[in-house]
């Protein structure tokens, strides 16, 4: 009789120290998640947030002949397009300025934190019907033979 009482709990007892083990011993502990986040996502992420916000601001005129109509970021460039207002402004007077306007983009310390993460910039001028006329293109390579 006391050796069926036994028998009895054997089971129960078994299943105790299972549980026990398990809970104890196979319970794996979350490890916390880092995560980390490189300099340039960083800085894109921030840019790209904000982006929505600047183009409502847009267009916006530069100068008498110059309005900035849009601002966009794709191909690991931010894109800015710009509409020229008259037929003077054209490919030819746009090839004569193109190392002045490379050297104000490398030497503006905004841009440099995007050219540093190799992030380019390409500024595309079009006319009023929205054909492009000239594009010019800054990245690091650039600016390092500025």
């Amino acid at each position: 009789m006391i050796k069926n009482k036994y028998l009895k709990l054997y089971p129960v007892a078994l299943i105790f120290c299972v549980v026990f083990i398990f809970y104890f011993f196979g319970k794996k502990e979350e490890s916390s998640k880092e995560v980390y986040i490189g300099l340039r996502d960083y800085i894109l992420e921030g840019f790209l947030v904000e982006l929505p916000e600047i183009n409502k601001k847009l267009p916006h005129k530069i100068d008498k002949e110059t309005t900035l109509i849009s601002i966009k970021y794709e191909n690991n460039k931010i894109l800015s397009v710009y509409e020229l207002a008259s037929q003077g402004v054209n490919r030819e007077f746009l090839e004569k300025i193109e190392p002045a306007i490379k050297k104000q983009e490398c030497d503006d310390d905004m841009k440099k934190k995007f050219l540093d993460v190799d992030i380019d910039f390409l500024n595309r001028y079009q006319n009023s019907m929205g054909g492009v006329i000239y594009e010019i293109l800054v990245n690091s390579s650039i600016c390092s033979k500025i």
